[in-house]
């Protein structure tokens, strides 16, 4: 999994390049949360490259999510597919994410 970011003082946009699978999420998880450190309080993940996400990439973004909030900022997770977006619908979570098309 590749991740690409572009910044703008402390709004950051990250790409998910390639599919995300367990090992992944751990990966992402650690860069995430390190630029959330570095003072990224507006954080957009576009996951528009992602045909699916399973149980533990959820558990990864829902981390930073709550990272992000205890850190004062927001995160918007955006480019849903559409079996991306019903597994967020399924399991209540577009409810809780900030989303954009």
């Amino acid at each position: 999994m590749e991740l690409e970011i572009r910044r703008n003082r402390n709004a950051v946009e990250v790409s998910l390049k390639k599919g995300m699978r367990d090992a992944d999420a751990v990966s992402a998880r650690k860069k995430l949360l390190t630029l959330v450190e570095e003072g990224a309080i507006s954080l957009t993940v576009d996951i528009s490259n992602l045909e699916y996400l399973d149980g533990e990439n959820l558990a990864t973004l829902v981390s930073i999510r709550k990272r992000c909030l205890q850190k004062g900022g927001e995160m918007t997770v955006a480019g849903m597919r559409d079996s991306v977006k019903e597994l967020f619908e399924i399991s209540r979570l577009d409810l809780v994410f900030k989303t954009q098309k």
